[in-house]
């Protein structure tokens, strides 16, 4: 629930930034709440300051895609993507290229997997197994983490962990009884050189991609890249708030739409923008390379796991071509409606009731 405060805080934003009256943008927020139950944040975040006040009716609530998304995805098959144990197994077994999972860290309820993977419970044990695998820059993610929580990334060098800023590390605690979280640990992956300009910060970016009818046909729904920024480990929009950009992609094409990002003001606010902030290439009109090979990779994925009839696969180009980091049976429509700049509410609905 929205405070008065906080309307108040962002109806002040937006006069700063639009040059609109202050009370005016506040008296349309409280209606925009009213007759279409989104708050202050879904305001920015759509930029309903900037529209029509009825396009508001056009856009998608998230409660509204989960009730659709779990009507047709079972739950009994749902931990299949959520767990990424699970996912990775079934992703090895239909040949579907996606990182390795190099150890997991998990005390109890993980033990059917210790013959498909490798299990450690040290920093010493960890050590060992790295040297095995070499110098360099690795990842522990959460099990069935989500939204980049969790995410530690390190590098490994001369038998000692370090962190972004080349300070030793110690990473007890993920071993430590006391911390229920279960982590995998994976070789942390660098974008294509063909991306070094779209991301020019050594960050992985992926390209969500939406898959219909898994199983019953094949339909790729407006497919968006999330841009990582700075020293960010994970590519989420997140509102805008991760200061990370984000851009629609032709689906035929695989050419990039301008893209959107944080305002530059710095008043949390979401705008269009059309340089990467880094080095000020424009984003726009950028063609994915080797855009026809992701979409074949999301037309198998969507075959080999038909028992859901929609996901949200996040598909990353790699040098070595491209690759499934993961899928979501319950994916998020708000990076859509920013990245096309348009409401998907009758659009997605219609979509998902075809294929369920």
């Amino acid at each position: 629930m929205f405070t008065l405060k906080e309307y108040w805080i962002t109806a002040t934003k937006l006069s700063t930034y639009s040059g609109k009256p202050r009370l005016w943008i506040l008296a349309k927020m409280f209606a925009c709440r009213l007759i279409y139950d989104f708050g202050p944040q879904d305001y920015v975040l759509f930029n309903f300051n900037g529209k029509p006040f009825n396009a508001a009716k056009s856009y998608l609530r998230k409660h509204q895609l989960e009730a659709l998304q779990s009507s047709i995805n079972k739950k009994a098959v749902r931990h299949r993507l959520d767990n990424k144990l699970e996912f990775n197994i079934k992703c090895r077994k239909y040949n579907l290229p996606s990182p390795e999972i190099l150890a997991v860290v998990a005390r109890h309820g993980y033990e059917k997997y210790h013959d498909d993977f490798t299990f450690i419970n040290s920093t010493a044990a960890l050590v060992a197994h790295l040297k095995t695998q070499g110098n360099g820059r690795y990842l522990f993610k959460l099990i069935n983490g989500s939204h980049g929580v969790g995410i530690v990334r390190f590098y490994f060098k001369q038998s000692k962990l370090f962190n972004d800023a080349h300070q030793e590390i110690d990473l007890s605690y993920i071993f430590s009884s006391d911390t229920p979280n279960c982590y995998i640990l994976q070789k942390c992956l660098s974008p294509h050189t063909l991306l070094n300009q779209v991301m020019p910060d050594g960050s992985l970016g992926t390209v969500r991609m939406i898959s219909m009818g898994c199983g019953k046909g094949f339909t790729l729904f407006l497919p968006c890249l999330r841009i990582p920024v700075g020293a960010n480990v994970a590519d989420n929009f997140a509102h805008g708030k991760a200061n990370n950009l984000i851009a629609g992609v032709d689906h035929k094409t695989g050419q990039l739409h301008k893209p959107y990002a944080n305002d530059s003001a710095g008043l949390g606010l979401v705008e269009e923008s059309y340089a990467h902030p880094s080095n000020q290439f424009v984003i726009e009109g950028f063609q994915l390379p080797f855009w026809q090979e992701m979409v074949s990779l999301v037309e198998k994925a969507s075959a080999s796991f038909s028992e859901f009839n929609t996901v949200g696969w996040d598909v990353a180009l790699t040098e070595n071509g491209p690759c499934l980091l993961e899928g979501n049976w319950r994916y998020d429509c708000d990076i859509l409606q920013v990245a096309f700049d348009k409401g998907l509410k009758t659009e997605l609905s219609s979509l998902l009731h075809q294929y369920g």
